[in-house]
């Protein structure tokens, strides 16, 4: 016997396809009616670009030349402000070595 009647089966996967159909289009409607919007009231259009091709005027005089910037620290040095800085630890607390694990022990 059948499981489900032929019908009930196929009317399902109709209305299925329609609403996947009817999303689809909805979709590309709203998409088409979003980008081709008219303008809001009282926004002009663009001007259209002109292409204008003037020649430089020569310069009158040569630009003078730019003074090197120095580079510079953001604050004072920490031995200006009278602090001493601490040594770095050779491992922080609670970090794995990088050696690797002992080999475990035979029981006896």
């Amino acid at each position: 016997m059948k499981e489900v009647l032929p019908t009930a089966a196929r009317r399902r996967h109709v209305v299925d396809g329609g609403f996947t159909l009817a999303l689809l289009v909805l979709a590309v409607v709203q998409g088409y009616a979003l980008l081709a919007a008219p303008l809001p009231l009282g926004a002009r259009p663009l001007p259209s670009p002109v292409a204008r091709v003037d020649s430089p005027a020569p310069p009158s005089s040569p630009a003078p030349a730019a003074e090197p910037i120095g580079i510079t620290t953001a604050g004072p040095s920490p031995e200006s402000l009278g602090v001493s800085l601490a040594p770095l630890p050779a491992s922080p607390p609670g970090r794995p070595s990088l050696e690797p694990p002992a080999p475990p022990r035979p029981a006896v």
